[in-house]
């Protein structure tokens, strides 16, 4: 029986990828006079934690690293700007969670952003109330598409990989969550995420 599911937040609980990429790109031309074309970005860079997108293009001598700390600060102030100003509550995805709570099934949100932010996208999108666990990439020692994050989720509800349901939009994530072990779903996008579409798995 399931009784676990957990989420990834970008792309598939709200539509925030390409809120990530423009208040990037945003600090990166502020500070460095550099951007990330769009198609590397999806290609290369989408759906990593921020200071590994940074420290990969220190590596290809795109930025100096002196510069990480400040562009990842001003990457943050943008994208709270952005989140505030573009995400909307939405229903269909509060009907979805409702279903599951009221079937007593536990909720995970496992997301490569940092907890301020994921929290801000939660809340402005009304579903911050459903998620029982929040793990952010300052909860774990390796970012996904690393298992530590599904493992940690698993330590913290005492829960086995039989009980849970994994949610990803990212191939990366969903190899290796298949490898690890894992029932997962490849979500295409966020508009996936609908009350017949749980009630088919739950």
């Amino acid at each position: 029986m399931k009784t676990l599911a957990i989420f990834d937040l970008d792309g598939v609980l709200v539509d925030a990828c390409e809120w990530h990429r423009i208040a990037l790109n945003l600090a990166l031309k502020r500070v460095s006079n550099y951007f990330i074309p769009d198609e590397e970005h999806f290609l290369t860079y989408n759906g990593l934690p921020t200071k590994t997108k940074l420290k990969m293009l220190v590596e290809k001598k795109c930025i100096l690293e002196e510069d990480i700390e400040l562009i990842s600060i001003i990457k943050q102030e943008e994208t709270l700007k952005t989140i505030e100003a573009n995400c909307l509550y939405d229903y269909e995805k509060n009907e979805a969670l409702h279903y599951l709570s009221s079937r007593a099934v536990r909720i995970a949100c496992v997301t490569n952003s940092i907890r301020d932010t994921a929290m801000k996208m939660l809340k402005k999108s009304g579903l911050a109330s459903y998620i029982d666990l929040l793990i952010s990439n300052e909860d774990v020692h390796n970012n996904k598409p690393s298992l530590d994050g599904y493992d940690l989720c698993l330590e913290k509800f005492k829960a086995s990989k039989e009980e849970c349901v994994v949610f990803e939009d990212l191939q990366a994530c969903v190899d290796s969550a298949k490898l690890g072990g894992y029932d997962v779903r490849k979500i295409a996008n966020h508009k996936d995420i609908t009350l017949s579409f749980i009630q088919e798995i739950f």
